[in-house]
């Protein structure tokens, strides 16, 4: 008997020490997960802190930290609802900037909320460019209903060139903001494909203050409002909400520490990048920005660009022959967007080693990184940049054609050699 008892005690002994061996692999494999992650998440960290600090260095900006509801929209069914609503419950203020301002039916619609927000005794500001809006109707009609509306660049040329703004910049109550690459018109929210992005929090400050700077240089005058914004502190937000690192970078011709800042930005962090560089572009013609990333390809750096098959442009569709032939001798992938539906692609996108995104106005061509007045948002964020990845570059690849090298005879490469040349006239 004490032998059979002892034999039982021995087989449980066994089996409680097995199982507490299978509990302590099974906990070994979560610490080796938990540890990967972390490790991954360290090395992101790294990462942008490192890519972060050269663009500090290059731009004179900095990331701002306490921003929180951070958004993505794809094409106009997503951002057009989200400026309307942007408008509908502002309380106190909104501020437009927008390079074109079309006279159809989104063009009346957003007009006619912007009125009304008017008439209910909102501070309600419109900025449109001169060159972007031949037809300034709906500009008079607000005007009438108590919207305050200024033109930029009157004078059309400046010792600075052609100095537009090929903004779009709506900031409700100091508070919220939407930037991106649609303009106000038919085609921005039915038509084209394109991106724009909500932001809230600290980063609408260094917004506000880059719309008051265009607002002053076309004439109107500061508020005690707008001064009031930038004077008061952004309301610590709870630890519990996720918060996003963004920046704000400009473009300003006649601002000395801003001339070529969205250039710089998106260099410094081409330069940064050690993993991949995804690109897209409806105008993608300017040579340093190209020959950075030809450089980044050659240290092992994998590198994307996506432009249109077809622009709405002739130019540029001569212009995309060139930067195609340039990318792919390169070993750069190539994509050229809308070659299965016909669309067209406006959005202007980078994302740099899964972890670092700039989405706004500004396009890669020499017009646009020179001479006109531009803004982006910069978000320090390995999950938005993944999301941005996601719905943005992996649906528009799949609607696309491989870009391949495009034979072109001797006295057309002299042709586009010089409507290349001509980039900063466009």
């Amino acid at each position: 008997m004490k032998i059979f008892k002892l034999c039982v005690a021995s087989f449980i002994s066994a089996v409680i020490l097995s199982a507490c061996g299978t509990e302590s692999n099974l906990l070994n494999t979560n610490n080796d997960k938990i540890s990967a992650f972390n490790l991954e998440k360290d090395e992101n960290t790294i990462s942008l802190e490192r890519m972060n600090k050269s663009i500090d260095l290059a731009t004179s900006t900095k990331n701002s930290v306490n921003n929180i509801n951070l958004k993505f929209y794809m094409n106009g069914n997503m951002a057009f609802p989200a400026i309307e609503k942007l408008i509908k419950e502002a309380k106190e203020s909104i501020y437009l900037e927008v390079f074109i301002f079309h006279n159809d039916y989104t063009g009346k619609k957003i007009a006619e909320l912007l009125s009304q927000k008017a008439r209910q005794g909102l501070q309600v500001r419109v900025l449109y460019d001169y060159i972007g809006n031949s037809n300034v109707k709906l500009m008079s009609d607000m005007a009438k209903n108590g919207v305050i509306v200024e033109t930029f660049n009157k004078d059309l040329f400046r010792k600075v060139g052609v100095n537009i703004t090929h903004r779009k910049l709506l900031i409700a109550d100091g508070q919220r903001a939407i930037t991106g690459g649609m303009n106000i018109g038919e085609k921005y929210e039915y038509e084209w494909d394109d991106t724009m992005a909500g932001f809230e929090g600290e980063s609408v400050k260094y917004a506000l203050k880059e719309f008051m700077a265009d607002w002053q240089m076309a004439g109107g005058k500061s508020t005690n409002l707008m001064q009031k914004y930038l004077s008061t502190p952004v309301i610590n937000i709870q630890d519990e909400i996720r918060k996003y690192q963004v920046r704000v970078a400009v473009t300003s011709p006649r601002e000395q520490s801003k001339k070529t800042g969205i250039k710089k930005m998106m260099i410094s962090a081409i330069d940064s990048a050690q993993k991949n560089i995804k690109v897209a572009m409806p105008y993608f013609s300017d040579d340093e920005f190209i020959n950075h990333l030809i450089a980044a390809r050659q240290r092992g750096v994998k590198v994307t660009a996506l432009m249109p098959y077809t622009s709405d442009q002739k130019l540029f569709d001569i212009m995309g022959t060139v930067t195609t032939n340039q990318l792919v001798k390169a070993d750069i992938e190539v994509f050229r967007t809308g070659w299965k539906d016909n669309s067209f692609s406006h959005s202007k996108m980078m994302t740099v080693d899964n972890i670092w995104t700039t989405i706004g106005s500004c396009n890669a061509d020499t017009r646009a990184f020179h001479d006109n007045q531009e803004l982006n948002i910069a978000v320090s964020d390995p999950e938005y940049t993944q999301e941005v990845n996601k719905v943005f570059f992996d649906s528009q690849i799949q609607k696309s054609a491989r870009g391949e090298i495009k034979k072109v005879s001797i006295l057309k490469e002299g042709l586009y050699s010089f409507i290349e040349e001509l980039d900063y006239l466009i």
